[in-house]
């Protein structure tokens, strides 16, 4: 083997894999290190989880606003179209709204 470091772990492992508390001792290790690695990558997990559920919230409380937006113009006497072009909304979306405002 041509890497140092990777030897010595070998040997150090085979010297260890020799004697049953040795072995005990390596499997342990190895239990430890992989536990702590399967709790950190479930961490990273749950972040990135935590994360599009807020962004997906984002975008929801936007779509609010802008269709509260809509219905203020609309309460206003501002005609469909010109509260089309203002909000970003579609005409229709912008008709479902007022029809659902009664108005």
């Amino acid at each position: 083997m041509k890497d140092e470091h990777l030897q010595d772990a070998f040997t150090s492992w085979v010297d260890m894999s020799r004697d049953s508390q040795g072995l005990l001792a390596y499997n342990a290790r190895l239990k430890e290190v992989l536990d702590e690695e399967a709790f950190i990558n479930e961490a990273k997990l749950r972040e990135e989880a935590a994360n599009l559920k807020l962004e997906a919230k984002k975008d929801q409380w936007i779509k609010q606003g802008v269709e509260q937006t809509a219905r203020r113009l609309l309460k206003m006497k501002m005609d469909e179209k010109a509260v089309a072009e203002g909000t970003g909304l579609t005409i229709e979306r912008v008709k479902e709204i007022k029809k659902e405002m009664n108005l």
